[in-house]
């Protein structure tokens, strides 16, 4: 069984490598040689919007500065709680749109469980 948050509408995070986004027809493609059970909204489009806002006044009230840049990061966490909104808004038939992740669940073709 194959559990998996694949990341989709983040900024760059290199921890250590970022390397490709998926949409939920990419998670379908990525493991079409698997029986999916579940494809889903893993983090919701407040998650995504949160994150590119706070990356966004860090780097606009920072006024060049990397290391208030990087104060500004953690000063804006403040904005975090606003991701709980995605509780109302991943299950909106439109989240897929600005997901900021999907989840999928899938057996590898032919296994089955125990």
């Amino acid at each position: 069984e194959v559990l998996c948050f694949i990341p989709f509408m983040q900024p760059f995070h290199a921890s250590p490598f970022d390397y490709q986004r998926y949409t939920e027809p990419g998670l379908r493609e990525l493991f079409r040689d698997f029986d999916i059970e579940t494809v889903f909204v893993g983090a919701g489009p407040t998650s995504s919007f949160v994150w590119v806002l706070q990356e966004w006044l860090a780097m606009l009230l920072s006024f060049g500065s990397l290391r208030l840049y990087r104060i500004l990061q953690v000063a804006l966490l403040c904005l975090s709680p606003i991701k709980y909104l995605d509780f109302f808004l991943q299950h909106h038939p439109a989240a897929s749109v600005l997901a900021s992740g999907f989840f999928i669940r899938a057996k590898k073709s032919g296994s089955s469980s125990l």
